[in-house]
């Protein structure tokens, strides 16, 4: 799989042969643009010398003037020849050498763009899968929260009916123990009654008995 970096380094090597195509074919050109700087120099050496000449012999001046102009003209058509000549071998070099080097920079921007392509398929692949598997994630989390969800409820309606069941019997024991204490003072009652009776009676019977008693030591004692 290529990544960022890898096509970044096949962007940067066709950036360079992009600047070598353009550099190579010129080289010729160059070297021929010195060469015709050296015979232009050579022509102007020319010039200087004749007008030194001029200047140092008169009489001469129209024989050294023609011969000078035929010398220039000479040299300013064998310049000009070379310079189409040298031109016309160099564009044709220059455009098969480039024409060549097109062919390699276009297999090679095929073959480049072709991996891009196919990096970008792999890239949009695993981002699909990727995706993909968020999705699944998230219906799984929200299956789940689902369920949660349903299991507190559970849980909440089973603590709601026995916090009820709770409360219910809770009253029934508060109802029960008012009914003892109820209960409780009714045989409170019974029983403070009861102990009145049994006191009212114990009186009953032991004012008998004292008279008796009294009525017995009186008479002991008269006798």
């Amino acid at each position: 799989m290529i990544t960022n970096s890898g096509i970044n380094n096949k962007e940067t090597q066709l950036t360079e042969l992009m600047g070598r195509i353009v550099k190579q074919p010129l080289a010729p050109v160059i070297n021929d643009l010195e060469k015709l700087k050296n015979d232009i120099l050579s022509v102007g050496d020319a010039l200087e010398e004749a007008n030194e000449k001029l200047d140092l012999v008169s009489a001469d001046k129209d024989e050294l003037l023609k011969q000078l102009t035929k010398k220039i003209s000479r040299s300013e058509e064998r310049v000009l020849n070379d310079i189409a000549k040298n031109s016309a071998e160099i564009i044709s070099e220059n455009k098969d050498r480039v024409e060549q080097q097109l062919l390699v920079f276009n297999k090679s921007i095929e073959g480049a763009v072709s991996e891009i392509i196919c990096s970008s398929d792999t890239v949009k692949g695993m981002l699909v899968s990727f995706s993909n598997k968020i999705d699944e994630r998230h219906k799984e989390l929200l299956d789940r929260n689902s369920s949660l969800n349903s299991k507190v409820d559970k849980l909440f309606h089973g603590l709601e009916d026995t916090n009820n069941k709770i409360a219910k019997i809770i009253e029934e024991q508060e109802k029960a123990t008012l009914e003892l204490t109820s209960k409780n003072d009714e045989i409170k009652g019974l029983i403070f009654k009861v102990n009145k009776k049994i006191n009212l009676f114990s009186f009953v019977l032991l004012v008998p008995a004292l008279i008796a008693t009294s009525y017995y030591c009186f008479r002991t004692l008269s006798y």
